[in-house]
């Protein structure tokens, strides 16, 4: 059957192939996957070249993605390994982290030594930082996990991308499967919560030398302008939760901001349990409805120096 206009040589991409994802080598499948090669190109005016556009700055190329998933355990009631190898690596992003898909093509050499499409492969993201992962879930809805990160090219690889035949998908975890407590309340009227790891990135630019690649023949050089270095110059774990307002159920426990010392504010997304020991809660926000009255809170976590160096040290998984 042919179709109007431009669909009629439309390639379209269905199936699992283009909705799921390796991550250091297991499996898994993801509701929405982007990721695109991210360089800076700008065009500068200079003295010497006149009042027009003369030189050509070509910044450094890289890799920006967001994924999202909900999570999933199987019948044993364990997350799948692949979750668990994202939540860790957020926690602790001084960690080796691969990202394989079959839609990320990159030119491994310089831009402007083969400009356009030419040459393009599908190479594997051998060097991943997550800069920002969220978990979410709401009275009624799955429990789901956001991911921002920047990956690089350390080796010219290809994709390995292993499909497993016997994979199973397991049961999404829900609002039913989640828990949130603290010294100061139970929190049994929660209605929403969510955690965020954010990790600040530095992807420095260094004068890329010419090398004698393992393709090029004797005497003969070339040039990349992939990103070298990945560095991670902070983290930030921080949350937020929503809870009903009703008559005698924590009506005066009202959060006015501040450092809890040892508060052991500790949220449960079904098998994975996240603590902040010393929260420091943001003055909490109540608006005045007719509808039911919800108040919303936001902490951000006091961590010690080394607990984004450390395992274990925010998501456990029980």
């Amino acid at each position: 059957m042919a179709f109007p206009g431009i669909l009629t040589r439309a390639e379209f991409g269905t199936g699992l192939n283009v909705k799921s994802i390796c991550v250091n080598g297991d499996y898994l499948i993801v509701q929405e996957c982007s990721i695109n090669q991210d360089q800076e190109h700008d065009v500068n005016n200079y003295i010497q070249g006149g009042p027009a556009f003369a030189v050509y700055n070509l910044g450094s190329k890289k890799h920006t993605g967001s994924i999202t998933f909900p999570l999933r355990v199987d019948q044993n009631g364990d997350l799948e390994p692949a979750a668990k190898k994202l939540l860790r690596h957020a926690a602790k992003p001084m960690t080796a982290l691969r990202i394989d898909t079959h839609n990320v093509l990159s030119n491994f050499e310089t831009t402007v030594l083969n400009p356009g499409t030419d040459d393009n492969k599908n190479l594997s993201l051998d060097a991943c930082v997550i800069s920002k992962l969220a978990i979410n879930v709401s009275d009624g809805g799955d429990v789901s996990v956001s991911i921002d990160f920047t990956g690089m090219l350390d080796t010219e690889s290809v994709s390995t991308f292993n499909f497993p035949t016997d994979y199973l998908l397991g049961r999404r975890l829900t609002f039913s499967d989640c828990n949130a407590f603290r010294n100061e309340s139970s929190m049994r009227t929660t209605s929403s919560m969510s955690v965020t790891v954010e990790n600040q990135l530095v992807t420095p630019v260094f004068l890329m030398p010419y090398y004698t690649g393992k393709n090029v023949g004797a005497g003969v050089t070339e040039q990349k302008d992939q990103i070298e270095l990945i560095a991670v110059q902070s983290t930030k774990w921080s949350g937020e939760f929503t809870e009903i307002i009703r008559n005698g159920m924590e009506l005066n426990t009202f959060i006015h901001g501040g450092l809890m010392h040892d508060e052991n504010l500790t949220l449960d997304f079904g098998s994975v349990r996240t603590t902040f020991y010393n929260p420091v809660f943001k003055v909490a926000q109540s608006p005045l409805t007719p509808q039911v009255i919800r108040r919303t809170t936001q902490w951000v976590g006091i961590n010690k120096p080394d607990d984004s160096m450390l395992d274990d040290r925010l998501f456990i998984f029980t």
